[in-house]
């Protein structure tokens, strides 16, 4: 039985068969011959060798980009974020510090009507990257309350 199954495996090519190499085929074969198939041998793994290569950085640079677009996106929303959530501060502050009632009543229009569209705005790209998350529920609360 185990005659067969050795006997079985010799007949059937596989990947075995592939990567060993067989003395007897080599014995046989003259100089050139012998020459012949080891360079075969050697291109053959050579060339698979370097479709595994190209294949593995065409994955990796493509999995890379795919990476850096979704952080550098997400980074460039929270930095705006920031940046207007600063401005309206700075506006309220501004408003505040008017001595003149109209003047104040300008600022508070105008830092309510551009700044909290900006926050809108910024809040809806972040969650395009982020999904719904419970800092961006927050943040959409207090925009409302606002």
């Amino acid at each position: 039985m185990r005659y067969n199954k050795i006997a079985d495996e010799k007949e059937s090519p596989g990947l075995k068969s592939i990567i060993n190499v067989d003395g007897d085929k080599l014995r046989q074969l003259k100089v050139g011959g012998k020459f012949s198939y080891t360079f075969k041998r050697i291109y053959t793994f050579l060339c698979v060798a370097l479709v595994l290569l190209v294949a593995s950085i065409a994955i990796g640079i493509f999995s890379y980009s795919n990476l850096y677009k979704n952080y550098y996106n997400q980074n460039t929303y929270q930095g705006l974020l920031r940046i207007h959530n600063q401005n309206l501060a700075k506006s309220a502050w501004w408003a505040l510090a008017t001595r003149v009632d109209e003047d104040r009543q300008e600022h508070i229009n105008e830092f309510h009507v551009t700044m909290m569209q900006n926050l809108k705005d910024d809040l809806t790209n972040l969650r395009a990257y982020r999904g719904e998350t419970e800092l961006i529920k927050a943040l959409d609360a207090d925009l409302a309350s606002i």
